[in-house]
């Protein structure tokens, strides 16, 4: 099986850096900031007070409406213990919408020791898969790194963070017989975080989506 971050293998390409006009929106409790940025000038904050809510956040770049393989990096800073962080991609949503009802969907939290990949069937859980990861602390920058292609009907799914300028690999490679949503007409990726009642914020900067060349 061909590993997709292989070195010089010309598998993959970045695609552009997005500003807040590529992207599809949920709910509108982000905001772009000015106080907290790994990148100058700003970077993108979820931030709300009230009843806990799904955020859904999905590009709507031409170039990553249909990304079957690829990558998703970015920087995440989390704040409070209470609100996991979730990437997905092949969701299948038409662009103008967003949601987490038919995707994959990358599921953890800094301060614990394992990550998921659910999934996602008509709103419901249908399968998952779950390995080990390193813990980190809140109010700190991590880049990530989440990798997934497919093989011989299977699609794999790898997390990397970067550390001292080496992507550095999270738990094991986990693998999925018989996935979903590959034949789609749309298959895009962003992110999603479940927050409230506390306003401690969750920020994102320097998002990356990558894809096969």
């Amino acid at each position: 099986m061909v590993d997709l971050w292989t070195p010089n293998t010309g598998l993959v390409k970045p695609r552009p850096h997005a500003s807040y006009e590529d992207w599809d929106f949920s709910e509108n409790y982000w905001s772009i900031v000015e106080d907290q940025f790994v990148s100058a000038p700003s970077s993108i904050r979820w931030q709300k007070d009230g009843a806990w809510t799904y955020c859904t956040q999905l590009c709507k770049n031409t170039a990553t409406l249909q990304v079957k393989q690829g990558a998703f990096v970015t920087y995440w800073r989390q704040s409070v213990t209470a609100s996991y962080l979730r990437f997905h991609f092949r969701n299948i949503i038409a662009p103008g919408n967003a949601n987490i009802e038919n995707c994959y969907l990358f599921w953890t939290h800094p301060t614990i020791d394992y990550w998921r990949i659910y999934e996602r069937v008509a709103g419901g859980d249908n399968r998952q898969w779950e390995t080990s990861k390193i813990t980190q602390d809140l109010d700190t920058w991590y880049r990530m790194r989440l990798s997934w292609w497919e093989s011989w009907g299977i699609m794999s799914v790898k997390l990397e963070q970067q550390i001292d300028g080496s992507w550095v690999q999270q738990g094991d490679i986990l693998t999925i017989t018989d996935p979903l949503y590959g034949d789609e007409t749309y298959q895009r990726v962003g992110y999603t975080v479940y927050i409230g009642l506390a306003l401690r914020p969750n920020y994102y900067d320097d998002t990356e989506i990558w894809g096969p060349s």
